[in-house]
Formats: C-alpha cells, sequence, structure tokens
C-alpha cells in the first residue's frame, strides 16, 4: 500500500488520511482560491472608489501598489503561487511514473508558467513604481533561467557538466540576491537623504550653520547640533 510520508503509520487515502485530505483540500479551496477571488471581485467593482478616502483607508494595502486599470494585480500574484504550488507539489505521482521523470515534468511547467507570468509582467507593467516592475521582471527571469538550468542538469549524462550548470544556478542566485540588496539599499538611501537635505535646507535659511554630531541621516539621530 501507499503510505503518508510525514507519518508512515498512516495509510493514503483510508481512514483518518480520507478526512485530513478533506479538510486540506476544503481550507485549500477556501482561503486559496475563493477569498483571493473574492477580493478580486471587490476590487474590480470598485475601482471607482479606489481614491475615496473611506475605501483607501479599509483596502488601500491591496491596491496601493499597482496601477488603477490593475487593481486587481495581487489577485494574479496570489494565483501565480498556488499554479507554482501545484506544479512542484500537487503533480500527480503515479506508479507508472519514475521519481525523476515527475520532477523534470515539475520543473518544465514551472519554466512554462514562469515565462507566461513575464511575458504579462512586460506588456502589463501593473506596478505604480517602475523599480518595482523592474524587480518584478528580475524575479520572474531569474525563476525562468534557474528551472531551465536544472532541467538541463537533469538531462546532462557528464558529471561535470551538471556540476558546472548547478554552479552556475548558485552564481545566478547570488547575483539576484546582491542586485535585490543593492536596489534596496540605494531607495533607502533615497528615502533618508531626502529628509536630511530638507533638514539642511531649513537651517540655512535660518541663518545658521548645523554641525552634525554622527554622519547619518536618522532623524533621531540628528541631534546635539551646535548653531554658530
Amino acid at each position: 500500500g501507499v503510505f503518508w510520508r510525514e507519518d508512515y503509520s498512516v495509510r493514503c487515502h483510508t481512514g483518518r488520511h480520507i478526512w485530513m485530505t478533506v479538510f486540506g483540500a476544503v481550507g485549500l479551496f477556501l482561503l486559496g482560491v475563493l477569498l483571493p477571488l473574492m477580493v478580486g471581485v471587490m476590487l474590480w467593482k470598485n475601482r471607482h472608489r479606489l481614491r475615496e478616502w473611506d475605501f483607501v483607508q479599509r483596502y488601500s494595502f491591496l491596491y496601493s501598489e499597482y496601477r488603477r486599470q490593475y487593481c486587481y494585480w495581487e489577485v494574479v500574484i496570489i494565483a501565480r503561487k498556488l499554479l507554482f504550488l501545484a506544479a512542484t507539489t500537487l503533480l500527480p505521482m503515479t506508479k507508472a511514473w519514475a521519481s525523476t521523470d515527475v520532477a523534470y515534468l515539475q520543473l518544465q511547467v514551472g519554466v512554462m508558467l514562469a515565462i507566461m507570468f513575464l511575458v504579462c509582467q512586460e506588456i502589463l507593467r501593473p506596478f505604480n513604481s517602475a523599480l518595482l516592475n523592474h524587480l518584478e521582471r528580475v524575479g520572474l527571469s531569474a525563476t525562468a533561467l534557474s528551472y531551465s538550468l536544472i532541467v538541463c542538469a537533469m538531462v546532462l549524462n557528464s558529471e561535470q557538466g551538471q556540476l558546472a550548470l548547478l554552479g552556475l544556478l548558485a552564481a545566478l542566485n547570488l547575483c539576484v540576491i546582491g542586485f535585490f540588496l543593492f536596489k534596496i539599499g540605494r531607495l533607502l538611501w533615497d528615502l533618508f537623504r531626502a529628509p536630511a537635505a530638507g533638514w539642511l535646507r531649513v537651517a540655512r535659511q535660518q541663518g545658521g550653520t548645523w554641525c552634525w554630531r554622527r554622519a547619518t541621516l536618522v532623524q533621531r539621530q540628528v541631534t546635539s547640533c551646535c548653531r554658530s
């Protein structure tokens, strides 16, 4: 028989496992499908109210990052995550398939999903910020390329070739992480630099010269300044 991987004392599709499967499927449908769908329909029906104060206070966290015509895009992102989840964990594993065949199929589906959403991202560019659109593009491109490299490594018979591709995969992910950290750091620098420049202009307009105790852009640390 087939046993549950998390607990080998439980036989699949019998007794307790049936109830666990039903409970999990219902929860996945309610929280992963029905709830995001209701949110998307609600935002689309109220798209003319997106700038009303009452609506902004309640629901702006769902759409504030997106352009007005794509206020529902958060639902698309949730759907993308669910599809990736289905591709990597919910594809049927039958006795007719070897484990390597299942992994190969999962990776192929993942590549197709990443490319499909990358094309949608490039055509629509749903985010308000050019930076967010750029980061989304880089993330999806890296996902598609990573899956493709793993597929190539699986079909290669050469151990050296597989190691080379895996090394390239590791380098790619390190570059992506470094790129994201650089962009986030630059954004934080710009955010903190603008208020500091404003404080310095105010000090100059008042005819004074401010001496900075510490070279920082955090307002709470701009203390103990002397005026000459």
